[in-house]
């Protein structure tokens, strides 16, 4: 979702759909919708313009859109949620690429796309929150030296905010590893509970057709028995090669 009305991408937001990008994958973007609003806020004028800088910037959503991905305007109506909805309901399921480097690959969240990006962003703060407490250092080294108490108590306050604030970084970094085992543990829990009850269902199937091939080898049965217990086997059939072909598969992006 993004609001047609901001005059801008700030660097908040351009990270956050670099991120979204890292965990999704190249190959499931083509399931991304990316869904403007706000247009009430906008003249049809400025909205255009707007649209059509996002659709091409290499810093905005034109690295989605040259996957497959496509946009849609919300116009707070219930036709174009319908409209965003159908365009969602016709993609076929597809596992993001955290999940199967996590799950099916056994990486460390280090060593994935995503976690790699998170990793370079938290360094990235920690230099800078370095250069600035070196900054700061050097300015206390001038304020001592010209007995300079009032600015000597504000970098002091300063160099401890930023001490604070390198902590935080490392502290998220650390959290941000803890955080995906975990959910790593979860996953791979999850997985192995869906391919218990896809095995399960698939014996039930299997009893199923034996129960109803017995039956259609019994001489009493109608012409119209036979054919309605020859589409479910047929039936049966088809959901145990979609339970065999899906069994132990990831969680989607749809």
């Amino acid at each position: 979702m993004h609001r047609i009305s901001d005059i801008r991408m700030g660097g908040v937001s351009t990270r956050n759909l670099r991120m979204f990008r890292k965990l999704c994958g190249d190959d499931t973007l083509k399931n991304v919708v990316i869904v403007t609003n706000m247009w009430g806020k906008v003249t049809e004028q400025e909205g255009n313009a707007r649209e059509k800088q996002l659709a091409s910037g290499d810093m905005f959503f034109k690295p989605i859109l040259d996957q497959g991905g496509h946009m849609a305007r919300h116009y707070n109506t219930k036709k174009s949620v319908r409209a965003i909805l159908k365009s969602l309901i016709r993609n076929h399921p597809m596992a993001l690429d955290i999940q199967v480097q996590l799950v099916d690959r056994h990486m460390n969240l280090e060593h994935t796309a995503a976690g790699e990006e998170l990793q370079r962003e938290f360094l990235e703060q920690k230099r800078r929150l370095m250069r600035e407490l070196e900054d700061t250092k050097e300015e206390m080294r001038q304020a001592i030296a010209e007995h300079d108490s009032r600015s000597k108590k504000e970098l002091e306050d300063a160099q401890n905010q930023l001490k604070w604030e390198i902590e935080r970084v490392e502290a998220n970094s650390r959290d941000m590893e803890s955080n995906f085992r975990g959910e790593r543990e979860r996953l791979e829990q999850e997985f192995a509970e869906r391919a218990r009850r896809d095995e399960e269902m698939i014996e039930e199937h299997r009893r199923q057709i034996r129960e109803y091939e017995d039956r259609l080898r019994d001489a009493h049965a109608s012409q119209s028995e036979r054919e309605n217990m020859g589409r479910e086997i047929a039936n049966m059939r088809q959901e145990i090669e979609r339970l065999s072909r899906d069994r132990g598969g990831g969680c989607v992006i749809q």
